[in-house]
């Protein structure tokens, strides 16, 4: 009898720590999840899209649920808006304003405008670098011939860089991709009316290099690996540049008038390029860049021609590949095209515009402040729950070891009295 007790005991007792183990990791991991970078301004994941240039006034941003394929809503932004970015924790989209020399701050979930931050004369490209300890955002001002770089979170202006005249966008070669100097991170910034391209070390924030780029460069992208930079100029040339090493390719592929936003297919690799004049989005092949100093020869692209009626402006590809963000010009509209059938999924009027779209996540409910509190009450409810179950799960022992031993007592008793 004592030894069946004791096997259901240590029984008990291992489940409950199993239990507790496994409930410990779990509310940690809850309470702890919303420190972590998992969200990136493009191609997070696809729950919406924010799209720059909508509106009568081509001066709003408008947000679509991917899901219910529909416009959720519209934000008055004003101030001639030109690019878009969203927060870590996805609760801030920040979009440049080019008529105000600011970034306006939109609360995503309340979906209004909460605040605006100062930069240089004409902000135009923005970019978000969550691979730093706090994220920053940088701005290139095109009427400054500066890069500000902003903290969000203190909504101030840490830094500002020189670069060449008339900065147009900003990219980061991050630390996936093949690089110099151990591999830090580079900000690439296209200088439209210089023809260069200005390289700053994401660590100094100094310039340490300037490439000569013919053309007027005016869009810079680069996917998270693959060890290549792409730069759209204004006489629509695409052209590809080694990281590595900063070695220019040259020329990938020729559009009959300057590229909008671009952006890749992280699954298969592909670069996606509006061609407003030639009222197509062609889709390139991903450069084999080769080793440093190497001259690969570059194929012959594209791979397709996708055909819109109106102007393609710019590309947003979620980090699943699942569909494509097309925005058009004129008549301001975005299409969802499926990039497996390339046929559209929706179409939906945004008017005025467009200029820059991203894809992103939901806003969380809670803030990453009250979510980490909240994460970490649940840890320490369960944590007391656990103990509770444990007290009672002495207790109960105790108990049934004291009716054992009076048993045990009371049995031997009666042996003995039936000896005698």
């Amino acid at each position: 009898m004592t030894g069946v007790f004791e096997g259901r005991r240590q029984a008990r007792w291992l489940v409950w720590r199993v239990m507790f183990a496994g409930a410990l990791m779990l509310w940690l991991l809850a309470g702890l999840s919303p420190l972590m970078n998992v969200v990136r301004a493009d191609g997070g994941a696809p729950n919406l899209t924010y799209i720059v240039g909508g509106g009568a006034s081509a001066d709003n941003l408008t947000i679509l649920d991917n899901g219910a394929r529909k416009i959720a809503a519209t934000v008055p932004i004003g101030g001639e808006p030109r690019a878009v970015a969203l927060s870590v924790d996805a609760r801030f989209a920040y979009v440049t304003q080019s008529a105000r020399n600011a970034v306006a701050v939109v609360d995503a979930s309340s979906r209004t405008v909460t605040a605006t931050i100062p930069t240089g004369a004409k902000p135009a490209g923005l970019l978000l670098d969550t691979t730093t300890t706090t994220a920053r955002l940088l701005v290139a001002n095109s009427g400054a011939d500066t890069v500000s770089v902003l903290n969000p979170d203190a909504r101030a202006t840490t830094a500002t860089i020189q670069v060449g005249q008339h900065p147009t966008s900003v990219a980061l070669a991050g630390p996936a991709n093949e690089l110099p100097n151990a591999g830090k991170p580079e900000y690439y910034v296209t200088n439209s009316d210089a023809d260069s391209v200005s390289v700053i070390d994401a660590g100094s924030l100094k310039v340490v290099a300037t490439m000569p780029v013919s053309g007027g460069p005016i869009t810079v992208m680069i996917p998270q690996s693959g060890g290549v930079a792409y730069v759209g100029t204004r006489t629509g040339a695409i052209l590809a540049i080694r990281l590595v090493d900063r070695q220019m390719l040259g020329a990938i592929f020729q559009l009959k008038g300057a590229p909008g936003q671009m952006d890749y297919n992280a699954i298969s690799g592909s670069i996606y390029v509006p061609d407003p004049a030639g009222n197509a989005v062609q889709v390139l092949r991903p450069v084999s860049p080769g080793a440093a100093g190497s001259s690969p020869s570059l194929q012959d692209e594209p791979i397709r021609t996708l055909p819109f009626p109106n102007a393609p402006s710019a590309v947003a590809i979620p980090a699943d590949g699942t569909f494509g963000m097309v925005t058009e010009d004129s008549p301001g509209k975005a299409t969802m095209l499926d990039l497996s059938t390339r046929q559209p999924l929706a179409t939906f009027d945004v008017g005025g515009k467009p200029v820059a779209v991203i894809t992103g996540p939901n806003p969380p409910l809670l803030d990453r402040q009250t979510g980490v509190i909240v994460g970490f009450a649940l840890t320490a409810a369960m944590l007391v729950a656990l103990g509770v179950v444990g007290y009672f799960f002495l207790r109960s022992d105790r108990r049934n070891e004291a009716k054992a031993a009076a048993r045990a007592k009371s049995e031997q008793a009666q042996r003995q009295d039936n000896d005698s």
